[in-house]
């Protein structure tokens, strides 16, 4: 299910809201991102998306430590391909993986207090024993993660990829003033 190129092509999103817009709209669909994300969350916001595919708005909760990749990256591709006029990421933290599910979101609302963690790809510990060559392929396929992260961000975000390149290299969470400065967040929500 892994869609490397992130989401359907503009033109293949366009028919989809045309269509959804000639049938009318419906009301909006709430999807919760909480906890870890792994296959079974995919899974279940496709099955959201799929049940409503002539919702308006797309509502997006965010409340994650992050989780695989592949799963977050398959989030996304739903959520991007999904033909609502406005899909709308409220984060309460969206730190790792999560933050490839936000930036599917057209517009990306912190919580006071969010929490947002950029960092570069990692492998989980494995018993495998592990040759020299499969630890540089495994180094160079991390380092592609990374860049493949850096600019789908750079796309949705306006922001130079090496910007969120040098972001990576550490284990810190980002200001919500960073946020702000470079597009992974549009406002901060005050109630």
């Amino acid at each position: 299910m892994h869609n490397l190129e992130w989401a359907d092509p503009p033109d293949v999103i366009a028919a989809r809201r045309a269509e959804a817009e000639a049938a009318g709209w419906t009301g909006p669909v709430s999807i919760d991102i909480i906890g870890d994300i792994d296959t079974t969350m995919a899974e279940r916001v496709g099955a959201l998306l799929d049940a409503a595919p002539r919702a308006e708005h797309v509502v997006i909760t965010i409340d994650s430590p992050g989780g695989r990749f592949p799963a977050a990256l398959d989030i996304h591709a739903l959520l991007a391909g999904h033909p609502a006029k406005r899909k709308v990421a409220r984060i309460r933290r969206a730190e790792s993986a999560a933050i490839l599910v936000a930036m599917a979101a057209d517009w990306r609302v912190a919580e006071p207090g969010a929490v947002i963690l950029l960092h570069a790809a990692a492998m989980p510990a494995s018993a495998a024993r592990l040759t020299a060559a499969a630890h540089r392929e495994a180094a160079r396929h991390l380092g592609w993660l990374d860049g493949q992260t850096a600019k789908l961000m750079e796309r949705r975000t306006g922001t130079a990829a090496k910007v969120f390149m040098d972001a990576m290299q550490d284990e810190a969470p980002s200001s919500i003033d960073w946020c702000l400065r470079y597009g992974v967040v549009n406002e901060v929500f005050h109630e």
